[in-house]
């Protein structure tokens, strides 16, 4: 359930609409990796802290804004952290999730997906985990989601043809999507990635292993 909000801004009249969740079940994919920045930046979760990220409105206008709108936000948001959130990590992988109308099958096995999706995914991780990224493990990852699922998306939306630019353009869509689908999907790509880092083999070496085993199963039979 989300609680419906319209903030006037003082300067030009303008009104502003937005929902806050009441629970953490409700909240959106691109809205969990904003909270989980602040908790990496060891920032505090508090109702004012959080307005910019459920409203969109930058904190600056929220400061300017009259003690009762914002009074009546805070309040939703304080019901939101009082309420028991799902280990989302833990949560199971969707079987399709759907992105500007396009359903998305998800697939299970890693060597399904083109040679240039599993490319990019193995240049992205080495980055973010041995180049320097202050995120190291899968909790810190994580704020990473959209991109990780835009990646591994694009194909199907697109029938079949990888372009690893214009996948960039699914991640507001991916960012809409309920945390509770969206965030299950994104561990799952990203643990099998730290695996093969973890055990110095890369999803790309994995993708061609695979791939070389079925043809060598096929000139057998």
């Amino acid at each position: 359930m989300k609680i419906p909000f319209t903030l006037i801004k003082k300067s030009t009249g303008e009104e502003i609409s937005f929902d806050i969740p009441q629970l953490w079940e409700d909240i959106s994919v691109g809205e969990f990796v904003e909270i989980k920045k602040k908790l990496i930046k060891g920032e505090s979760l508090e109702g004012s802290n959080l307005l910019p990220v459920f409203s969109g409105i930058p904190a600056n206008v929220w400061r300017s804004t009259s003690t009762e709108e914002v009074g009546g936000a805070i309040a939703a948001i304080f019901t939101l952290l009082t309420s028991t959130p799902p280990d989302f990590l833990k949560l199971p992988k969707p079987a399709s999730i759907e992105l500007d109308g396009v359903e998305i099958r998800t697939k299970s096995d890693i060597g399904k997906y083109s040679f240039g999706v599993i490319e990019a995914m193995t240049q992205r991780v080495t980055d973010w985990v041995i180049g320097g990224s202050d995120a190291a493990s899968l909790d810190e990852l994580i704020i990473y989601a959209p991109e990780v699922i835009a990646l591994f998306s694009y194909e199907e939306y697109s029938s079949g043809e990888w372009d690893e630019e214009r996948s960039r353009d699914l991640i507001p869509f991916v960012e809409d999507l309920p945390a509770i689908v969206g965030i299950p999907l994104a561990v799952f790509f990203l643990l099998i990635a730290l695996e093969s880092l973890t055990n110095g083999v890369t999803l790309l070496t994995q993708n061609q292993k695979r791939t070389q085993s079925r043809r060598w199963r096929t000139r057998r039979s």
